[in-house]
């Protein structure tokens, strides 16, 4: 059975990780005749634990790999590509991945060089030159815009100097430190897209090279290097402009010629290559050819929807999608696929015929693939257009001659999104409240108001109405609107289980030849809904035209038994599941933290420009700030030079007048202030506690240094935020930048310290009816300690800070630091691997904290106990509580409104 086979290969496969050493014999002996045919449904978890740092565990999976590669090849053999060129694997395994794919290709060249050729045809058609630019110039748009904030404030700091040539070069230094991350960012994609040899290119590349490339050029020369301080901004605007062109271009509905953007694919006849995820239900059949038309959908990421002519005259569809990872789409695919054969071995799910719609999902990098497109499925925003469409024509119709009702028209016209902003505007001007305020702010009684509002003018019997007129009997209506509801629990129940978000109405799609429901992008996964912007509230998508598809009875019928048989199904398999999704936490290739590696390298640009703006403005007054550190610290050594003179007075004068006895009329102190200096005498009746009038003494003098360190301060006007920001980057411990963040944590704490220290003073001062202060001459000296060692740490800061400037090679992360870093952890791995191997157990991979707290959560609702309940519940409660939670309208009113709760 299908639980019994994933389980079973699963934990033989997590023995081999944890206690590999120790079986050695066992495996090497049974490694050759087990049954490869079971280890083809956890292809992708072998792979995943190719990276283990043992060699006899990795040298079991490749044999186990290798064995599959020979048995059934083009069920593997993306796998194989995509992991051997894949920036997220390691030297060692690509090096394990070289030997299967030399295997492969021994075996069946013609298969391994046809589908790796396709594979990186595919791959470049996916974004193609346009638009790798316009996302390049879009995601840049704000980096550009906070570096132009602080470029704008350098101007105004130098246009206050007398010598314009020298701002003028100031400047130009200072740009070139803070614009380092867009211009690296735009010199690589320039590189690619422009430096190309021209025998190379397709058709279409030439075509964008002809139509944009003087434009490109122009922007940037510009960007890199701008004509003038006043112009700086000349080469961003170019590449605005050529923003705009691009959107002009992309953002309609395209259809591009084959032969034009791949003329490679296009004269592809024959191939041994089989079709993509239809290895099991036809698994002879192949490509014979490509369409020859591209359609190109008019969505964010430009997907490319390309036909694939099978050698048995069938088309087959596939959605091309780039500037996305599939890993963890393809994974969640597997794990639907293995639900399914749980509920086919039930019999209470089996009898129904309950199951949750697949599609092949294959990656063909880190961030592309292809998505088998899923015919006659009709996704439930088109309903909703269909409707306005529908309730704007007949309201035309019945006006005739009448003047109709344009806002009632208007309204029909808007996006679900742009209607819910107007309402909420009106609602919240009526209220006397800014139509301007932040989201997060807008009263929940304002959006409950809304939504209701919206509920009541949007019909809630699109689906049930689709299902109606779509049936030809009473028989295919009452099959279509029973397989809805139970094909709705299932999808609902495991939407519930791995925390299933973005339920938008593009993402859910109707199939109505069968009713069966069918989600699509599973990138918003593991409540990571739950940590958006406007955080998403309810456990799935129940919103009013569901709930209405579900008849007479809602969610009481047909729905909630099947909602209850499938989970019931995934707690008795709760092993099987988390084995499975286990399995994810050793994957490199499954992004959980999207972005992570590319936001690492931002901040990293993002610290080095800071560093070189800091260094600029501390180089320009080097001179003047040595001098003010000699000053500062010349003045507090005398400080404390005179507080140890007085002093040593004090307990003189004290020792000789112990000797009298002095009457209570007389006050030496008064008779001797009129010819002796403060700091020199006074004060013989000294108890231990400080005289008022040597603290103000002190204060006084302390002015001069508070005024030169001020002025030190104020001569790198605006330091303080950028050596905030260098603090809150993170690097690793052994970053070569790391010496600078301490610098700058150094030198704020410095000042920090100083500000105190004069506090606690000034509030000493506050007693000025009192002779004596609290502060004793011990704690003077520390005082004047503290405020010396301060001023010695800030400037010693920022002499540190300045060796971090544009010309010092030491902020500069090159190709070449990266290899050697690469060389260090390659070193680390191979330790790891020496000092496994001396134990009985293997070391595990480090596994990731994010991962093992989704798996924790994923756990305690496989085993009832969710909703802020501790005790388990049944699984009839459970299913009850999720239909309440998805169901609530305190919940449906603050969902994020392109969500649009109320359709």
């Amino acid at each position: 059975s299908t639980s019994m086979v994933i389980t079973a290969t699963l934990r033989l496969l997590r023995i081999l990780t944890r206690y590999g050493e120790s079986l050695r014999s066992l495996y090497t002996k049974h490694i050759n005749i087990v049954r490869i045919d079971l280890w083809k449904p956890v292809i992708p978890q072998l792979f995943a634990q190719l990276n283990h740092p043992n060699d006899f565990v990795r040298s079991i999976i490749s044999k186990l790999i290798s064995r599959i590669c020979d048995e059934y090849p083009r069920e593997i053999i993306y796998d194989v590509i995509v992991n051997s060129t894949s920036t997220k694997t390691n030297h060692s395994t690509k090096q394990n991945l070289t030997a299967i794919a030399n295997r492969m290709m021994d075996r069946n060249e013609l298969l391994w060089v046809s589908t790796s050729r396709m594979a990186e045809e595919l791959e470049k058609i996916t974004v193609l030159w346009e638009e790798r630019w316009l996302n390049k110039i879009a995601s840049l748009q704000y980096d550009a815009m906070q570096q132009f904030t602080k470029l704008d404030q350098e101007i105004e700091r130098l246009s206050k100097k007398d010598e314009a040539a020298q701002s003028e070069k100031s400047f130009l230094e200072i740009y070139e430190s803070l614009m380092k991350f867009v211009v690296a960012s735009i010199d690589k994609l320039f590189e690619e897209t422009m430096q190309q040899d021209t025998t190379v290119l397709t058709p279409h590349e030439k075509w964008f090279q002809q139509t944009y490339g003087k434009q490109l050029t122009h922007a940037y020369e510009l960007l890199q290097k701008p004509t003038c301080m006043k112009e700086y901004r000349q080469g961003w605007e170019c590449f605005q402009k050529l923003h705009r062109q691009l959107m002009a271009e992309t953002h309609k509905f395209r259809i591009l010629e084959l032969d034009q953007v791949s003329p490679y694919l296009y004269n592809m006849k024959n191939t041994p290559i089989g079709i993509p995820g239809h290895h099991e239900t036809n698994a002879s059949c192949r490509i014979d050819s490509f369409g020859t038309n591209v359609i190109i959908l008019p969505t964010k990421t430009k997907p490319k929807k390309l036909n694939l002519r099978g050698t048995d005259g069938e088309k087959y569809p596939y959605l091309f999608k780039g500037l996305e990872d599939l890993h963890l789409d393809e994974r969640i695919m597997q794990l639907l696929t293995t639900t399914n054969g749980l509920l086919s071995e039930n019999g209470a799910t089996a009898l129904r015929g309950m199951r949750a719609r697949t599609y092949a999902v294959i990656p063909l990098s880190d961030h592309s693939g292809m998505i088998q497109w899923v015919n006659e499925a009709t996704p439930l925003f088109a309903l909703f257009k269909k409707w306005q469409k529908r309730e704007s024509t007949a309201h035309m119709l019945l006006a005739g001659d009448n003047k109709p009702n344009e806002a009632y028209l208007q309204s029909l016209m808007q996006r679900p999104t742009e209607n819910f902003t107007a309402k909420v505007a009106s609602v919240l001007k009526s209220a006397g409240l800014r139509v301007t305020a932040n989201r997060r702010y807008w009263p929940k009684d304002v959006l409950k108001r809304v939504y209701l509002e919206l509920v009541k003018e949007t019909p809630g019997d699109l689906i049930e109405k689709e299902i109606y007129y779509s049936s030809s009997s009473a028989t295919e209506w009452y099959k279509k609107s029973t397989s809805f509801a139970r094909s709705l629990a299932v999808t609902c129940m495991i939407g519930y289980i791995i925390g299933l978000g973005d339920r938008h109405l593009d993402n859910m799609m109707v199939d109505f030849r069968s009713g069966e429901v069918i989600h699509i992008d599973y990138n918003v996964c593991f409540e990571k809904g739950k940590r958006l912007r406007v955080p998403e509230l309810v456990p799935y998508r129940l919103t009013q035209n569901l709930y209405g598809a579900l008849g007479i009875i809602g969610v009481d019928g047909p729905f909630k038994a099947a909602a209850e048989e499938t989970l019931r199904v995934l707690r008795k398999h709760k092993e099987v599941l988390i084995t499975l999704l286990d399995a994810f936490v050793y994957d490199p290739l499954v992004d959980w933290e999207n972005g992570t590696v590319e936001a690492g390298y931002r901040q990293v640009m993002e610290l080095q420009a800071n560093l070189g703006l800091v260094a600029t403005r501390i180089t320009e007054k080097q001179v003047e700030q040595e001098k003010e550190k000699k000053v500062i610290l010349g003045s507090l050594s005398g400080l404390k030079h005179n507080l140890h003179q007085w002093h040593e007075s004090v307990l003189l004068e004290a020792e000789s007048f112990n000797a009298e006895d002095v009457s209570d009329e007389e006050d030496p102190v008064l008779e001797s202030r009129s010819s002796l200096s403060p700091l020199e005498n006074e004060a013989p009746s000294f108890t231990g506690r400080l005289p008022m009038y040597i603290l103000r003494e002190v204060h006084d003098h302390l002015n001069n240094v508070v005024l030169l360190v001020s002025n030190t301060r104020s001569s790198v006007e605006g330091i303080s935020p950028l050596l905030e920001s260098i603090i809150i980057i993170e690097t690793d411990a052994d970053n070569e930048l790391r010496p600078a963040q301490k610098s700058a944590k150094m030198a704020l704490d410095s000042l920090a310290t100083m500000d105190a220290e004069l506090k606690r003073l000034d509030l000493q001062l506050e007693e000025k009816e009192n002779y004596e202060s609290e502060w004793s001459y011990d704690q003077l000296l520390e005082f004047i300690q503290t405020i010396t060692k301060s001023v010695q740490d800030y400037f010693s800061a920022l002499k540190t800070l300045e060796e971090f400037g544009p010309d010092n090679n030491k902020n500069t992360v090159t190709e070449e630091n990266e290899d050697l870093n690469e060389e260090s952890q390659e070193r680390v791995v191979v330790n790891a691997n020496q000092h496994a191997s001396q134990g009985p157990y293997v070391n595990k991979v480090p596994t990731n904290t994010h991962v093992t707290k989704i798996m924790k959560r994923i756990r305690s609702k496989l085993e009832g106990i969710d909703f802020g309940i501790q005790h388990k519940m049944s699984v009839n409660e459970q299913v009850a509580r999720s239909i309440e939670q998805a169901t609530s309208v305190d919940n449906l009113c603050m969902m994020y409104e392109g969500w649009t709760s109320w359709v």
